[in-house]
């Protein structure tokens, strides 16, 4: 904020001098309009809780729509606050966002800002809960210069509305980010290459004679690790209900066996793939074949614990390799109790490799019972007590949709006693959220309650990748105590799939 206002004039300042009134406007807007340029900026700093993609604001944004205040002021008698806030949050700051959910919270904070009570009220807080940041009075370029002085030179995370938590999310993976580059930049350098390499210094580049029969310790470490590691790897689904091409369309159940049959068919293609690679590998490690490119970088991959880019093209993950494992163990487990013992009590959504499929499965499901056409239906959710299957009792009937579990709440808790969204505890960085039962019903007129449209996603990276995007569906919660635009600013969000 100091920085911008040091870069505009007296001039400037005073272009709606003639006129009291709108000279009160124009400065106390032209502040929250600095206010608001500065949070957006520094939103960034709390990664994925922030914004979903890092976006280049610069200074050309702030000095246009300076530009648009000073000419709307000056040209109407009343200002068109929803013209102003339009050209503002999305066609100038707007024109760069490319995320829907990005675009809402900048739509969140210019209705805050941008807003008759900017005007009347004395000291307009510009922070929820946060005193000092107030828009002062008027006065002088020095005036205000001195104001911004005047704030705290830590901003916690409330005056961008966000949670303390916020800040101990973003450290975590700043260091993860850290570590992970100062392993990529590490030299691929084996134990036998570094031990002759001091041996050829030590003998004056003279390289001493070894026994050809040395194993090197390094591959025989790698060649017991992939041994290790096929053997975890869990057999392929089996016990299918036939093929998808033979199936009864006519079926109440076709479209959930339908997608049974895609999800075994992927994950059978990615156990075939992951046991293939690491055969050749060892063939490789031990002299067999020709250690190729490929090879190489598989070997690297499970080295630094990371999940081989062959393997990880069937669903997208941020895990350790490790925990990738034991992850696609429990996806697996799934699959093959669905395909032995029928349709799971409930789903775990985030262990399936495109949960949408299932999501349009039980939509048409529910079709046939109503008689209704897929694109009248909507989704509604119940949210339930449990958070174990086992305190259920019973399924939804055939046709009125499914108990969804595994899902956890980023940025917020669902408090079970009251049933809405309430304020997370110190160190929660993501909540279990309870079973959800997603139920199909005919589209209506929205009831006019107090809601946060809450999005899902699939994995912690919220914007996913040029091939797949992360998010699945919006689940409309309770927003309780707080304004949906409180739960916005926060980055709240449901996660279907942890990091670890």
């Amino acid at each position: 904020m100091m920085r911008m206002f040091n870069r505009l004039t007296e001039a400037e300042l005073q272009s709606c001098a003639d006129d009291p009134g709108k000279d009160k406007a124009f400065r106390r807007l032209l502040f929250g309009l600095t206010f608001f340029h500065s949070v957006i900026l520094e939103r960034r700093k709390f990664q994925y809780l922030g914004w979903n993609v890092s976006y280049d604001f610069n200074d050309a944004d702030f000095d246009i729509c300076k530009n648009l205040l000073d000419l709307y002021i000056n040209t109407y008698e009343e200002i068109p606050w929803e013209s102003l806030r339009y050209l503002t949050s999305e066609a100038n700051y707007g024109g760069r966002v490319t995320d829907d959910w990005d675009r809402r919270l900048l739509n969140v904070y210019m209705n805050e800002i941008y807003c008759s009570e900017t005007i009347t009220e004395d000291a307009y807080s510009l922070a929820e809960g946060v005193d000092d940041y107030i828009i002062p009075g008027q006065g002088s370029l020095q005036f205000y210069l001195e104001h911004i002085s005047s704030l705290p030179s830590v901003d916690e995370p409330d005056v961008f509305g966000q949670h303390p938590n916020a800040d101990i999310s973003s450290l975590v993976q700043e260091s993860s980010q850290l570590l992970a580059t100062l392993l990529s930049i590490q030299p691929q350098t084996s134990k036998k290459e570094t031990k002759t390499k001091k041996k050829k210094e030590e003998t004056g580049g003279v390289k001493s004679p070894q026994p050809a029969a040395v194993e090197d310790d390094a591959s025989t470490s790698s060649l017991k690790f992939c041994e290790e590691l096929r053997q975890r790897i869990p057999p392929l689904v089996s016990h299918l209900p036939g093929d998808a091409r033979t199936l009864d369309m006519t079926d109440e159940m076709a479209p959930l066996l339908t997608v049974l049959l895609q999800e075994a068919a992927r994950y059978n293609n990615l156990l075939e793939l992951i046991v293939n690679d690491l055969q050749q590998l060892e063939k490789g490690l031990k002299g067999q074949v020709v250690m190729s490119v490929n090879l190489e970088k598989l070997l690297i991959a499970l080295n630094a614990n990371k999940i081989p880019h062959s393997w990880s093209d069937t669903y997208p993950s941020s895990k350790p390799l490790a925990s990738w494992v034991i992850d696609l163990t429990e996806r697996i487990k799934q699959i093959q109790q669905w395909a032995i013992s029928g349709a799971p009590k409930v789903f775990w959504l985030g262990g399936l490799t495109f949960p949408t499929a299932l999501l349009t499965g039980l939509l048409q499901q529910s079709s046939r019972a109503i008689g209704c056409s897929v694109d009248s239906l909507i989704w509604s959710f119940e949210i339930s007590r449990c958070l174990d299957e086992r305190d259920l009792t019973t399924m939804p009937p055939v046709g009125e949709g499914a108990y969804m579990g595994g899902i956890f709440l980023e940025g917020c808790i669902w408090d079970m006693d009251k049933e809405f969204l309430d304020e997370a505890h110190l160190m929660e960085l993501v909540s279990p959220m309870p079973i959800v039962h997603f139920k199909p019903i005919q589209m209506r007129r929205k009831e006019k309650r107090s809601s946060y449209s809450c999005p899902v996603y699939y994995y912690p990276n919220r914007y996913g990748s040029m091939h797949r995007q992360s998010y699945i569906i919006t689940m409309d919660l309770k927003s309780g105590d707080k304004s949906p635009a409180h739960w916005t600013k926060r980055g709240v969000a449901a996660l279907l799939n942890l990091g670890t």
